[in-house]
């Protein structure tokens, strides 16, 4: 239902920009220059509130490389491929915040706004270098993939580079004899042919790991695990239903303000640097149960 961890957090957004594909057989490569994201009205505030200060919007040189084996039926494929982004500091983080980046995320439910993981604003911030690699591959009415991103946040004044990463691997069958589908435009799976005339059924897997532990930033890290049965009903209707279960170390503190563990005099600790371990490890764990509805028209 949602994306990996690893995804929301450090995948790039909707930007204002440009962005030429080029495919030829088995190939397909994507370049792009993009500036400031597009983002709520918060955002959008900052933007203002930064241009009119003058701090330059931020500029993002994106590309990414896939290579796609294709049967001749197209019951079989394989996938494999590359990313990398350079990319400044945008006026879109904060307000009068200039040279500064901040990474976060929902923790695979956008129903629960709160952010576990989250590095905070990152000072004086030169540029971050963005770096993946995707593996994927299906036969019938399975489909594997997985991906991993590095992200290396490069700072000034010699303050030491923070480096953040994260992985996953999910894997889906369909049941009734449905087909997975692969787009070569767009270098990534759709949406399935249904076995039956009803529809179909398709189980799914993933887990997924996200650290946003550096060198001075503690963003907190996690492991999660979901499954997943979905219900094509049509082309234009599905029904999902997940159950995920997330484990978020002691630096998961949702920039100070969920608690992680107890300090040594027994108080509450609201940091990861707080948590006295003997009394646990720190951190929280939870289960999420979602439902979801689409209809696409």
């Amino acid at each position: 239902m949602e994306e990996a961890n690893v995804s929301s957090a450090f995948a790039p957004e909707y930007h204002v920009g440009v962005q030429a594909n080029w495919q030829r057989n088995q190939f397909l490569g994507t370049a792009g220059v993009h500036f400031k994201k597009i983002n709520g009205s918060k955002e959008k505030d900052y933007s203002e509130t930064n241009n009119k200060a003058g701090q330059d919007e931020g500029i993002s040189y994106t590309g990414r490389a896939v290579w796609m084996v294709l049967s001749k039926t197209k019951e079989s494929g394989f996938h494999l491929g590359g990313a990398a982004s350079y990319r400044t500091p945008k006026t879109t983080t904060g307000s009068l915040m200039p040279n500064t980046v901040r990474y976060s995320t929902t923790s695979l439910s956008y129903i629960n706004k709160i952010k576990f993981l989250d590095t905070a604003p990152i000072i004086k911030v030169n540029h971050d270098l963005l770096l993946g690699t995707e593996l994927a591959a299906f036969y019938k009415a399975f489909r594997f993939q997985g991906e991993y991103i590095l992200n290396k946040t490069y700072r000034n004044e010699n303050l030491p580079t923070e480096n953040f990463s994260g992985f996953y691997v999910q894997a889906a069958y369909l049941l009734f004899g449905g087909q997975q589908k692969y787009s070569t435009s767009h270098g990534a799976f759709s949406q399935p042919s249904a076995g039956r005339s009803w529809g179909d059924v398709e189980v799914a897997a993933r887990f997924d790991r996200i650290d946003l532990n550096g060198t001075e930033v503690k963003g907190g890290s996690a492991n999660g695990w979901t499954l997943g049965l979905n219900y094509y009903a049509t082309r234009r209707f599905k029904v999902q239903l997940n159950y995920s279960y997330v484990d978020n170390d002691k630096y998961a503190s949702a920039f100070g303000q969920a608690a992680v563990g107890y300090k040594e005099n027994g108080e509450i600790a609201y940091s990861g640097n707080e948590v006295d371990t003997t009394r646990g490890k720190g951190g929280n764990a939870y289960g999420i149960l979602g439902v979801r509805l689409q209809l696409s028209f």
